[in-house]
């Protein structure tokens, strides 16, 4: 198996992207290519991490605060149609948040600060975002108030 991604790091729009999974492989040209919404604000700040498999490997993984973020603006982006999709991120954020908060609460400021730089369309999603987390997690839903109010 192998993945060959190019050029993602501005706004998801890759140079090349094939996959192979023991046969031929599969080429997206620029016509089928998509944008991978946001995601240029996850990947901004990696932290390395160590992915433990018999021996240990040192990894760039998404800083934990802007993931949490992410999960929320990318649930309250999702179709209509995509509702479970919607409530699983819903979820995963709710728990990272609230281990941040516990945990970490200044990656978590920073996060969004970082993100809330990025204008008031950002910002209006992640209010959009603690509404509909209200309704799945409250506790979490506070962490996020805090947030956008600080």
């Amino acid at each position: 198996m192998a993945l060959d991604a190019q050029d993602n790091a501005g706004h998801g729009l890759g140079q090349r992207l094939s996959y192979t999974h023991g046969g031929p492989g599969l080429r997206i040209t620029k016509e089928e290519r998509w944008p991978l919404k946001f995601l240029d604000y996850v990947m901004e700040s990696p932290i390395r991490a160590a992915v433990v498999n018999g021996g240990a490997t040192l990894v760039n993984v998404p800083d934990p605060g802007r993931f949490a973020l992410h999960k929320l603006i990318t649930a309250v982006e999702r179709r209509a149609t995509e509702h479970t999709k919607r409530d699983k991120d819903l979820a995963q954020a709710g728990e990272l948040l609230s281990l941040l908060a516990a945990e970490r609460p200044g990656d978590l400021a920073l996060a969004y600060e970082a993100l809330a730089e990025r204008g008031k369309g950002w910002v209006k999603r992640i209010e959009k975002a603690e509404r509909a987390l209200r309704r799945a997690g409250p506790e979490a839903a506070d962490v996020v108030r805090t947030l956008v109010e600080a």
